[in-house]
This record gives C-alpha cells, structure tokens and sequence, in this order.
C-alpha cells in the first residue's frame, strides 16, 4: 500500500473495527494486530467522547454517563471527525439523538443538545465588538429603508418547545431549587438569544415579535425586513424599545446603510 492508502485502511481499522486489511502493515510483537488496533480504537474514541461530554455536559447529566457513552460511540461511528479540531466536533449530535433509539422517550433530549452546542458555538466565538448606541442615533431616518444590522459573533438564537434553559440551569446546578416544580407538559416553548458579553455564555428569553426580529436579522441583516417579520408576529412590536433593549445587551455588532 502507498501512504493515502495505509492511512485510509488504518483510519477504517480505528472507525470500523476493520482489521484485516491493515494487520499485514502492523510490527510484529507482544501484542496481535487486533489487540494493538484495539489501543488506537479505545483510545480514539475516548477522546472523542470526551470531547462529546465538554460540549454537551448537560445532555450527559440528563442521560447518564453509560448510556451517554453508549451514544457517543455510536455517534463517533456513524459521523466521524472530518478535521483536527475537537471544537468543530458533534455539530450533528442533536439529530443523530433524534433517530437514536434508546433516545426516543426523552423527546427534550435532541433540543437540548442543539441549545449546548450553541452555547459552545457562542463560548467559542470570536470576541468581536458590540454596536455603540451614539452610531445607531447618528443615522439619519430616511436611511434606515437601506439599514443592515450585524448580529455580535457570539450571538446565536435558539428555539424550542421544551424549556431548555430551564432544564440546562438545573443539569449546570444553577437552579436547583426549581427541580420539583418543572413540568415539561405545562411549557409552551421558549426563544432565546445567547451571548457571551464577557466570559461566560449569557441566555436571555425573547419575545415572539423580537425573536422573530432578530431571526430576520441574522438571515438578512435587513433591518426593514426584520421590522416587518416582527410587525408580522405582533402588531404592538415596540421597535424603539427592542433596539434599545438589545443594543444595551451587545446583540449587534456592526451596521452598513445602502443597498
């Protein structure tokens, strides 16, 4: 075998268990070809899952630590790395839940993992610069037809109709007095804006016409369409208000005016 083609077959050997193809370019010794691919599969998939558990410790919390490691190797398996960075791994962990089926009664459990893997996004952002309120006031009026807000690039929406804040406060121990009162059946969903405006990730819950606001913002930046979305949701929307709201929280960070 070349070198591309070694490095695929002990790439399957790791991933897959296949052994065979790549015993013939392992050293004889104390231990089997088998038992040394054994090494490099525990130890790979040891440290992945542990990187599954950094970046979704609450779902770990939810599930346990054997059935979470039950899942993150059935994960490593069916979606493995494609670059070195462990903080650009398990993006698709929450839909991978989803279809998983010892996973299917905590119907919570794919949402939540969707929420922590924005916090990481968030946690991990470049820091970025917040929007200043005297550059907004400089605009003049008639411009804002032609307005375009940048959300902060720690700045990340979420959406769900569980209350995942709540059940990560609880699994983080933020708010253990809440645990026997949290029911999931009497929830109505919740939409939340998370932001790292210092060291940590910051969740904050939005309104139906704000989160509507906002999601037209990060789709388009156009400010006048997201006026119009959040108008849509609620026709009492206060623009006035949730640009000052979120202004003061640093949910933007830049603007452009014209086309």
């Amino acid at each position: 075998m070349n070198l591309a083609e070694l490095q695929k077959t002990f790439i399957a050997a790791v991933l897959f268990g296949e052994n065979a193809t790549i015993a013939p370019a392992l050293a004889e010794g104390g231990i089997s070809p088998s038992g040394q691919m054994g090494i490099y599969r525990n130890n790979s998939f040891g440290t992945l899952t542990n990187a599954l558990a950094l970046t979704y410790p609450a779902v770990r919390k939810l599930v346990g630590e054997a059935f979470f490691e039950r899942a993150g190797y059935a994960f490593i398996e069916a979606r493995h790395p494609v670059n070195s960075n462990l903080d650009d791994y398990g993006a698709e962990f929450a839909e991978f839940l989803a279809d998983f089926p010892p996973a299917q009664a905590l119907a919570y459990l794919p949402d939540m993992a969707r929420l922590e893997w924005q916090v990481h996004q968030s946690a991990i952002a470049e820091k970025g610069v917040h929007l200043d309120q005297s550059a907004i006031a400089a605009i003049p009026q008639d411009k804002y037809f032609s307005l375009h807000l940048k959300p902060h690039s720690s700045a990340r929406l979420v959406r769900s109709r569980f209350p995942v804040h709540k059940i990560l406060d609880l699994c983080l121990g933020k708010d253990a007095e809440s645990t026997a009162t949290l029911d999931l059946a009497e929830e109505s969903g919740v939409r939340l804006l998370l932001l790292r405006p210092r060291k940590g990730v910051e969740l904050t819950v939005l309104s139906t016409p704000e989160y509507a606001f906002l999601e037209a913002i990060f789709a388009s930046g156009n400010f006048f369409a997201a006026f119009e979305a959040a108008a849509q949701a609620d026709e009492a929307f206060d623009l006035a208000a949730c640009m000052q709201r979120h202004i003061s929280l640093g949910t933007f960070g830049g603007f452009s005016v014209g086309l």
